[in-house]
């Protein structure tokens, strides 16, 4: 973890305290009183430790650097774990999927099947994706419609009428109202950030 942030640019004076921490530090799980055997980390990574949100992002961008270099035409975007590629053909993603299993073996991540999820707005596409995406010589769940990182995704037009849709519409009811007022532009901005810090 460590030499890939130096690859990326960290200067010394943040890796070294880092790499210092971690030779010494040692992690064990206290239950009624009573340390349990010590932890071993085998990816570098220490659950809770608000550092391994630098180290997810640098892997991150690893893999969306390959998936660029592996299907030029492709997008691919992240936040911290989460990810998103969008391709024009089955062909594509089915190498995208192959890169992002190489790119689990060689960091030691396992995708998770289930967790993975692929959409169309081409019918014709559909049951060929349906098909032939694999991960893991699993299939992969092909949807017209997908929640990614609190944003629903659908290929269909109209609302979803999942929850989450129907509480996305109730949180923009206030702003459309807003919108309606005939007052000027400045005034419109800062009923918004009231609202928002309303919420928060």
């Amino acid at each position: 973890t460590l030499s890939l942030s130096a690859h990326a640019g960290v200067p010394q004076i943040v890796n070294e305290p880092r790499r210092r921490l971690y030779e010494v530090a040692r992690r064990r799980i206290k239950l009624n009183g009573t340390f349990g055997p010590e932890l071993v980390t085998l990816n570098g990574n220490w659950q809770g430790d608000g550092l391994t949100c630098d180290d997810i992002t640098l892997y991150m961008i690893v893999w969306a650097n390959r998936q660029h270099r592996a299907i030029p035409r492709s997008l691919s975007v992240c936040y911290l774990d989460d990810s998103n590629s969008t391709m024009g053909t089955t062909l594509e993603l089915r190498r995208s999927l192959l890169e992002t299993e190489r790119f689990d073996l060689l960091s030691y991540q396992r995708v998770h099947p289930g967790k993975i999820v692929a959409w169309t707005n081409d019918d014709n596409l559909l049951e060929e994706m349906q098909r032939e995406l694999l991960i893991n010589d699993q299939p992969v769940r092909v949807v017209k419609a997908t929640k990614l990182v609190g944003a629903v995704i659908n290929t269909f037009g109209g609302f979803d009428t999942e929850v989450s849709s129907q509480r996305a519409r109730a949180a923009a009811f206030p702003f459309e109202r807003i919108e309606r007022l005939p007052v000027s532009m400045d005034v419109k901005i800062s009923l918004v950030e009231t609202l928002c810090l309303i919420h928060i």
